[in-house]
């Protein structure tokens, strides 16, 4: 990164910043405000466009597969569909019990996973508003939520600290990513599929390798309090928000802040990519949505037919375009104007310089033995933290116990401190009734 600078401030917002999201082509941004206010603005000339108003506050939001509808979760427990020409309500999501605290939307809008206070988690079929699966597992409220490329898989994150996998077409769970000791307060899945970041209040960001389970990158020096985070388009960088307005670009493999990009004043509520990895967009509770220009080192490197680096994005577009209603293992299904997003997508992920041609053999030879994305092991390598601990009353009770553990040890810690304190005054009294 040889630079990033403040391109844009959208101004007009009369209170803070609740959330806000990133248009699929990343020429529209969405925002919500306290005031129940949602605006949608223009990037380049940094106009609002047009501006509504919802029933309640809006707590999270993104845009469902295109820049036309858009999806909130509100303070009244609702989750709501959004046409933003009109502005009217199309469809209601009603289920939860409780604040829905997150959401999460695949890019191409299959599916809508809620968290939500209630402990639950639901996966939801945007085109009729039915809830496909309700998801149980975490011990308290559910803080987060993500979801793969391709809507199969999803992840959500707690404020006991857990991180679980699910499988969202058929409603159950893979396993517990474990680590964090704190809330989990965000997840963003990467565009390959591969891997998930989180970050919690224990002040660490965390990179996993889904399939295995594996942590492979933990981020706590120079981190206060994490609250938001975004993978880049080609993964290897993040953007890490924190309570303090505090929003640095990271190079995630060196555990290395790049540049801190200044600005907000108050707890930074969004941070996301564009689809190109130029730009970006934070937003704040100081009531300001910041669009940056990142300025990147470009790349050089002499064409090439294929590399294998590339694979896991020809897999991940082969499960985006298999068709879902069909039982078995139906084969892909694309067409040009598709392949050449793909082509595009490439060249944004850092592997602009594989030849077209050769990029065409490869998919229709994957295309030709497909039998769907791997799904992620049940045990992990080793002992991994992915490995499934027994029964659902088995795994709750080992994760209470390490609730309780965690919030007695330091009581502990601080009465053998006394006592040695207290010993060591008596102790000295007795030394000098011997002088």
């Amino acid at each position: 990164l040889r630079g990033g600078w403040e391109e844009r401030v959208l101004q007009g917002h009369g209170s803070a910043v609740t959330a806000a999201a990133l248009g699929p082509i990343g020429q529209r941004v969405l925002t919500a405000t306290r005031d129940r206010k949602m605006v949608l603005w223009d990037w380049d000339r940094g106009e609002a466009i047009a501006d509504g108003e919802g029933p309640a506050v809006v707590l999270a939001l993104a845009f469902l597969g295109n820049d036309r509808t858009a999806v909130t979760a509100d303070l009244d427990n609702a989750v709501r569909l959004w046409d933003l020409q009109t502005w009217a309500c199309s469809l209601q999501l009603a289920g939860h019990d409780a604040r829905v605290q997150a959401l999460a939307v695949d890019p191409l809008g299959h599916c809508v996973l809620t968290a939500s206070a209630d402990q639950t988690a639901r996966v939801w079929d945007p085109s009729t508003g039915a809830c496909r699966h309700v998801l149980r597992g975490h011990l308290g409220s559910v803080q987060a939520a993500a979801v793969a490329p391709d809507a199969r898989f999803g992840v959500t994150g707690g404020d006991d600290g857990s991180v679980i996998v699910w499988d969202l077409e058929g409603g159950h769970s893979f396993g517990e990513l474990g680590g964090h000791v704190a809330a989990v307060e965000h997840l963003d899945w990467s565009t390959d599929g591969r891997f998930v970041l989180s970050a919690a209040r224990d002040g660490a960001v965390r990179l996993w390798e889904v399939r295995s389970g594996r942590c492979v990158r933990t981020i706590s020096d120079d981190v206060a309090d994490p609250v938001r985070v975004a993978l880049s388009p080609d993964g290897r960088c993040a953007l890490i928000g924190e309570s303090s307005g505090r929003l640095g670009v990271w190079n995630v493999r060196e555990r290395r802040c790049l540049q801190v990009l200044e600005g907000h004043t108050g707890a930074v509520s969004v941070a996301a990519f564009t689809r190109s990895g130029r730009r970006a967009v934070s937003a704040g509770a100081d009531g300001s949505v910041r669009l940056w220009y990142l300025d990147w080192e470009p790349q050089i490197r002499p064409f090439a037919q294929w590399d294998e680096s590339a694979r896991p994005h020809l897999e991940m577009f082969l499960s985006q375009h298999t068709p879902r209603e069909v039982r078995g293992s139906p084969p892909p299904e694309w067409n040009e104007r598709d392949f050449r997003r793909l082509l595009s997508d490439l060249r944004h992920r850092g592997l602009g310089w594989l030849r077209p041609d050769g990029v065409r053999e490869r998919l229709q030879e994957y295309a030709a033995g497909w039998s769907g994305m791997p799904r992620p092991a049940p045990r992990a390598a080793a002992g991994g933290p992915l490995a499934q601990r027994g029964t659902p009353h088995s795994r709750q009770r080992w994760r209470t116990l390490r609730r309780q553990v965690l919030l007695v040890l330091p009581i502990v810690v601080g009465l053998l401190i006394g006592g040695s304190f207290l010993l060591s005054r008596q102790q000295l009294r007795l030394d000098g009734r011997h002088v």
